[in-house]
């Protein structure tokens, strides 16, 4: 950390074994963090927890995605 400042996050670097936190979870399904936390919390969505970290995987997220999805009427 150059000058006390701190480096700036990247999707790689808040990703942890191949799991992500809140923000870099959110970026996948192009959402935000706070949806991420709702989804969470109603238990939508799987989530990985040790301790207090909660870590999402991607395939979980891929999971989501495919349930939510709805097919067109034809």
């Amino acid at each position: 950390m150059p000058n006390g400042h701190a480096l700036p996050q990247t999707q790689e670097s808040r990703a942890v074994g191949g799991s992500l936190d809140y923000e870099a979870a959110a970026t996948y399904p192009r959402t935000t963090p706070r949806h991420i936390r709702e989804l969470w919390a109603k238990r939508q969505l799987t989530a990985i927890k040790v301790g207090r970290c909660v870590r999402f995987a991607k395939v979980d997220l891929d999971a989501f995605i495919s349930s939510s999805r709805v097919d067109a009427i034809r």
